[in-house]
Order: structure tokens, then sequence, then C-alpha cells
């Protein structure tokens, strides 16, 4: 099941396809700040790619199975299910850039 509009969910699945991460994996390295596993360019990339308010209202209204549901719709569902992963993840970023200037 497709929730997210046709022309960004491809953006998106084409910018994830690049890890060889499970979305589970990628929000713990975000969460724990893990520069061994998300690199700053990775970092940058999920940056670019993160789910809007209302794409994750729409992911997170949605009633259905989970499994049903496209990789972009389960990556955005578990992106919002971890509160102030945004603010975290612009976080990590800061400290990465910060890391490579120091």
């Amino acid at each position: 099941i497709e929730l997210v509009e046709s022309r960004r969910s491809y953006n998106v699945d084409i910018t994830l396809s690049r890890f060889k991460l499970s979305y589970s994996e990628i929000v713990g390295a975000i969460v724990s700040m893990d520069d061994n596993v998300l690199s700053l360019e990775a970092v940058q990339r999920i940056q670019s790619v993160f789910p809007s308010k209302e794409e994750i209202k729409l992911v997170s209204t949605y009633r259905g199975n989970p499994a049903l549901l496209g990789h972009v719709e389960q990556f955005f569902l578990t992106m919002a299910s971890i509160p102030g992963l945004r603010r975290r993840l612009r976080n990590f970023r800061f400290l990465l850039e910060f890391s490579q200037v120091a």
C-alpha cells in the first residue's frame, strides 16, 4: 500500500537503496549518534529524505497492517516512531561536521 506521492516515493526509495541497513538500524544509529554506522554523507542523505510533518501524519494515521505498506511508508513510519528524531538527526550532522573541522 502506497500512501506517499509517487515521485517523492521514487526519490526516497532510490536514496534508501544505497543503505545496507534496516530502517531500525538507521534509527538506532541516529539515536546513538554512531559515526561508525553513519557517515556525514549518509546523515545528509537521510536528512534529504526525512518525512515532512504531513507525511508523518499521513503514515501515522494509517490503521491497517503496517507490513502491507510500501518501503517508503515503512521508513516514514519508523522515523515517526521516535520523538524528536529530526532534532537528533540535525544534532548528529552538526557533531559530524564539527569533528571534521576539529
